[in-house]
């Protein structure tokens, strides 16, 4: 289930680039009008799979009608769009009734009207389709260094980069339904690609936008597109849409 919101601001605002942390806070804070009880299971719990919790929810980037960037953030004035989605219904469910109900939020320190929330028509999942990135994705693998461990952020064009975001993603299935997926598969990242190094909670991160194309299961795909490709999806990494080559291949 997906969610279109379209914020309304009142003049210019200034966004650090490093917003999708405003935003993951924006959306604890609006879920948790909407339902505590909800709230409460995604922040402290997820969907847990061995040592591991999902959130299970993912979210975009804003996109200004209007925008002036500069060297530490972005100016956007009239209107921007933003994306929210997850497999579980209820999660949307809960963040679209708390963002509806004071007509308002805020995104740092900034105060956003809420001018529309659309529920996105799902697409036609196929055993092919082709996507781009809403969010940067975000993959990566341990390495050992003598007595230090640290993490790797893959590019796309690295043989594992495919690997760990198919692994990453029955893993996903397997948290959300308690079984193997009975399809596989593959992930083909396409050129350009535009790398985007952000900071979470003190955390560099390093994600890249891309096209991409996703071939096998249905249900897999459609997973990766509800609940977000790689990692940190609930930090606002990971989201796909549609690639408009796609979507004008189904209109035919």
């Amino acid at each position: 289930m997906r969610l279109k919101v379209v914020f309304s601001f009142r003049g210019r605002i200034f966004l650090p680039w490093n917003y999708p942390d405003y935003l993951r806070g924006m959306f604890y804070e609006e879920i948790k009008k909407g339902d505590p009880k909800v709230a409460r299971f995604v922040h402290e719990d997820g969907f847990q799979l061995e040592r591991k919790r999902y959130k299970l929810f993912t979210f975009s980037l804003l996109y200004p009608t209007h925008k002036e960037i500069r060297p530490d953030g972005i100016i956007m004035w009239d209107k921007a769009n933003w994306f929210f989605s997850s497999p579980i219904p209820g999660i949307v469910e809960a963040f679209a009734m708390g963002i509806s109900m004071e007509g308002q939020v805020r995104i740092g320190r900034i105060r956003c009207d809420i001018e529309r929330i659309e529920v996105m028509p799902a697409p036609m999942f196929s055993e092919e389709m082709i996507f781009r990135t809403l969010s940067p994705i975000v993959a990566s693998t341990g390495q050992r260094r003598g007595d230090k461990f640290s993490k790797v952020f893959l590019h796309p064009d690295d043989p594992d980069f495919r690997r760990v975001l198919a692994e990453n993603l029955v893993r996903k299935y397997k948290a959300l339904f308690g079984e193997e997926p009975e399809g596989e598969i593959e992930i083909e990242p396409h050129e350009p690609y535009k790398s985007r190094l952000f900071n979470v909670s003190g955390t560099n991160v390093r994600g890249y936008e891309m096209r991409l194309k996703l071939k096998g299961d249905p249900i897999l795909i459609k997973l990766a597109y509800e609940a977000g490709l790689g990692e940190r999806n609930g930090q606002g990494f990971g989201m796909i849409s549609l690639d408009s080559r796609q979507m004008k291949t189904l209109r035919r």
